[in-house]
């Protein structure tokens, strides 16, 4: 052989020589439930397992998951975090106000889904407070705290739905300055800190001592909102008192108005897929089975409410911010919350008692991965129903203001000034493009919240 054909043959075989030392195969799970494939020393981009198809972009690079990619910006230790508190009113008359924080937490939610800083994800805790109802008791001073600080939406939706408006209508100020004193609230400063007040006539109480709760909570750095129910009118004067001590602008709503949603032909298979999807969590532990009802109950809760309600659950759900850490295995054991080399068997569901170790862990890898399925299924299916409601929208008349909208635009409004990022429900990774398609935008200002969005799908490129 001659030289020429010797330097060649190693010139050709060089590569293979470079990755021979490092090759592998097999798979690995992460949090997300994606899969990472390890192939003859080339790791390719994390996939979900139902998406076989290697001409997907990589979600972080948007490059062909065949060539190399850049690796992407390491994300922070620390998440941003986004506390709400909500006080309501439940004095006589705020039935309506009661029903629209229990129906439109989860359109809440759901604008909050791509919150972030950088490309650190938020995480968010919600906290429940009443005041006004005779059923607290004067020797509570009428008030009291239904929920504290959870990441569990469940509990909150299970209470808004058990409360009731009975007795007299009540100054608010007792009430924001617990929730403003006595919370643990977070002490870093780019979090976002929010305390939602919302109420019919007990908001013009004793307006000196609610200036004065107003003005305690900002100075801890809560933005405080103030929401009046009403249909006409102005609103009483310390609403206008405490956006001028906290910087904010009050709100009015009309608590007996509910939301028009949009039907989409695609509404009944997201409610479907909603269902199924319960089907892949694993009780554990003392509140396993009561999570387990509590879920269920709340899926009725709403389902009896409204199909729009029904349908902006079924997406909070699959959503990050739907996390079950205290009673679903899988939720815990992503949240390092439980160790499966140590759960008791007593912990576990009756079908997991005869299972070894081994087999323990892959029948919860098996159930996070079609968790993660069902969940990419709920939001495939929404980017088809957004694109559906886009070319809709503008066809609606105006809307009064509701509970939800108002929360939202406050919380849109103070992210931004903290250096959080949002993009509106609907809005398209380009990541996630198939070939051969066309990316189609929609604009226009939404009617409801005042601001502009832009809602980007893909379809099928017309040959």
């Amino acid at each position: 052989m001659t030289r020429a054909r010797i330097v060649a043959l190693l010139i050709c075989l060089a590569p293979g020589l470079c990755f021979a030392g490092r090759a592998r195969r097999g798979y690995g799970l992460d949090g997300r439930g994606d899969i990472t494939i390890f192939y003859d020393g080339f790791d390719y981009p994390p996939y979900h397992f139902y998406q076989p198809d290697l001409q997907y972009s990589h979600p972080e690079s948007g490059y062909p998951r065949w060539r190399s990619y850049p690796d992407p910006v390491p994300t922070p230790t620390r998440r941003p975090l986004i506390q709400m508190a909500l006080v309501l009113d439940t004095s006589d008359g705020m039935t309506g106000l009661i029903n629209q924080a229990g129906t439109e937490l989860w359109s809440v939610v759901n604008g909050l889904i791509s919150a972030r800083i950088g490309n650190a994800s938020a995480k968010l805790e919600v906290v429940l407070y009443e005041y006004g109802s005779d059923q607290i008791g004067a020797e509570s001073e009428y008030m009291r705290q239904v929920v504290p600080f959870t990441a569990e939406l469940d509990r909150v939706s299970e209470q808004l739905f058990d409360l009731k408006a009975t007795g007299d209508a009540r100054s608010c100020s007792r009430a924001v300055r617990q929730a403003a004193g006595s919370l643990d609230w977070s002490p870093h400063p780019t979090d976002l800190k929010l305390l939602f007040v919302a109420g019919g006539e007990s908001l013009s109480l004793d307006p000196a001592a609610c200036r004065d709760a107003f003005k305690a909570a900002g100075a801890k750095g809560i933005s405080v909102h103030a929401i009046h129910c009403m249909t006409n009118g102005a609103g009483p004067p310390q609403l206008k008192d405490a956006a001028d001590l906290t910087g904010e602008a009050h709100a009015k709503i009309d608590q007996s108005h509910k939301i028009h949603e949009i039907a989409t032909p695609h509404d009944i298979d997201i409610l479907t897929l909603s269902r199924t999807l319960n089907g892949t969590y694993i009780a554990f532990g003392p509140d396993g089975a009561l999570g387990i009802r509590r879920q269920q109950k709340q899926d009725q809760n709403v389902n009896w409410a409204s199909r729009a309600a029904a349908i902006q659950r079924a997406l909070a759900k699959a959503s990050r911010y739907y996390r079950n850490d205290t009673w679903d295995l899988i939720d815990a054991v992503r949240a390092e919350h439980a160790d499966l080399s140590r759960v008791r068997a007593a912990e576990l569901p009756p079908e997991l008692h005869r299972m070894t170790r081994a087999q323990i862990a892959q029948y919860v890898n098996s159930m996070a991965l079609r968790r993660d399925h069902i969940r990419q299924q709920i939001r495939d299916l929404n980017d088809k129903r957004q694109a559906y409601v886009a070319r809709r929208r503008f066809v609606c008349s105006d809307r009064p203001d509701t509970l939800g909208p108002a929360m939202l635009r406050a919380i849109l409004k103070h992210g931004c000034e903290k250096g959080f990022e949002f993009s509106r429900p609907g809005d398209f990774d380009r990541g996630h493009r198939r070939p051969g398609s066309v990316i189609i935008t929609w604009q226009g200002r939404d009617k409801v919240l005042g601001t502009r969005y832009r809602i980007i799908t893909a379809e099928p490129l017309r040959r």
